[in-house]
């Protein structure tokens, strides 16, 4: 497979239809977590890689990027991340997701099916992953390791 840009192929992603809110209130936010992934789109894909979004560049070792988080998923998004919801919302998790919220913008999830960028899901998200790290010399902000 030929080398991958990622800033060129964002628009391969579909773009989930609700968005991550910063919210004071923790069982707010868990809602809006649980709107995010509970979509049509969050249950019918499977076998996806998916973009997480700031609605504005957040400043990288070099450059800037939109993009907080890329992952894979074998099953769908949302019996990947919808469980999540208390956990996300524990008292460190919330603090990252709301300043980023506050600073950058809500949050939005985009998916694709892997077969775009690799010969299975791993090798997506690694070149996914790859090209994002050839442009800002380092992982998204929430991606705690590159693979």
């Amino acid at each position: 497979m030929a080398t991958i840009d990622i800033y060129e192929i964002l628009n391969k992603f579909e773009e989930l239809p609700e968005k991550i809110y910063k919210y004071e209130a923790v069982d707010a936010f868990q809602e809006s977590w649980r709107r995010v992934f509970s979509s049509g789109c969050a249950k019918d894909k499977t076998e996806v890689v998916y973009i997480w979004r700031a609605a504005n560049t957040i400043p990288r070792l070099k450059g800037a990027s939109d993009i907080i988080y890329i992952g894979k998923t074998k099953n769908t998004i949302y019996s990947r991340h919808y469980g999540y919801a208390e956990k996300e919302a524990n008292e460190y998790n919330k603090a990252r997701y709301d300043y980023i919220i506050e600073h950058y913008g809500t949050i939005s999830i985009y998916v694709c099916h892997f077969s775009e960028f690799g010969k299975d899901l791993t090798t997506a998200e690694q070149n996914l992953l790859g090209s994002y790290f050839n442009h800002h010399l380092e992982y998204p902000p929430l991606n705690r390791m590159g693979k």
